[in-house]
């Protein structure tokens, strides 16, 4: 809850080290020592309550495994199923999302305006590729226009990457998309190969510092993910395949590892049945 007061009994919850029975009072969306009086309770016996999730690598817009059908189905079904997206996300126990490649300004006015249920809600607008790059949906024996979509937009070159990144920020964005790699959903460029060149990432980079924001790489390889910290690059969204020099080398330029858990279960449950 974003206002008003709750308290909530007999509630088994989490205080760091294990669960301890106790009340939570919340007081104009603050936990507090002691209740309001005019605070409604709520009884949790036999319920758990633990402290909001974040959830910092989301997307709102994702709606088909098609990457096309992603970008240029109708924007009218997109934000409806973001929306529904979002409130199963607080379901869940995220009280806090990071959309890195997608969402937008109107997403978030819906938000702001309480016309759906959703955790507090961080986009970056569509992700920036090179052509021929991961957000670039055309598979290559299809001779078809593409230039941007609800996830994903394709922009070349210095000049027009700065541009993209003043019209993200201009309209709300609070951090910046790249991809610097090749991807598993993408159907032309290799996985471990870096993407855009050192000037087109040191130019979005400089864009959003300035701005006090900051830039999120998708990157799989230490090769990508050297490429992109190495011009700056603050958030390595995925790094799957990176090695331990190169996490020692994020560390020590103080970047960060968003990581894509599923995959290592995935490969875990699955690995030996596909290898």
């Amino acid at each position: 809850m974003r206002t008003g007061s709750l308290t909530i009994t007999h509630a088994h919850v989490w205080d760091g080290a294990g669960f301890d029975e106790r009340d939570v009072h919340i007081v104009d969306g603050r936990v507090a020592d002691a209740p309001a009086a005019d605070a409604r309770t709520l009884d949790a016996a036999g319920a758990w309550v633990v402290p909001g999730l974040i959830d910092a690598h989301f997307h709102a817009y994702a709606t088909s495994m098609d990457g096309m059908e992603n970008e240029r189905g109708p924007l009218s079904f997109t934000a409806i199923n973001g929306a529904r997206r979002l409130a199963k996300a607080l379901r869940r126990g995220f009280t806090t999302v990071r959309d890195v490649a997608g969402g937008d300004i109107g997403l978030a006015q819906a938000i702001d305006a309480d016309l759906f249920s959703s955790p507090r809600y961080h986009f970056t607008g569509p992700a920036l590729s090179q052509t021929g790059g991961h957000g670039d949906p055309r598979s290559a024996h299809i001779d078809t226009c593409f230039s941007h979509g609800h996830m994903c937009e394709v922009v070349d070159g210095v000049d027009a990457l700065r541009l993209a990144v003043r019209n993200r920020l201009r309209t709300g964005a609070h951090a910046i998309k790249i991809m610097t790699s090749g991807g598993v959903f993408s159907l032309t460029d290799p996985i471990r190969n870096p993407q855009y060149s050192a000037e087109e990432v040191r130019a979005v980079v400089e864009e959003a510092t300035r701005r006090g924001s900051y830039v999120a790489a998708h990157a799989y390889s230490s090769e990508a993910v050297i490429h992109s910290i190495e011009n700056g690059v603050r958030s390595i969204e995925h790094g799957n395949l990176i090695d331990a020099a190169t996490a020692a080398r994020m560390a020590r330029l103080g970047a960060f590892l968003v990581p894509t858990l599923a995959a290592y279960d995935a490969m875990d449950r699955r690995g030996a049945a596909i290898a």
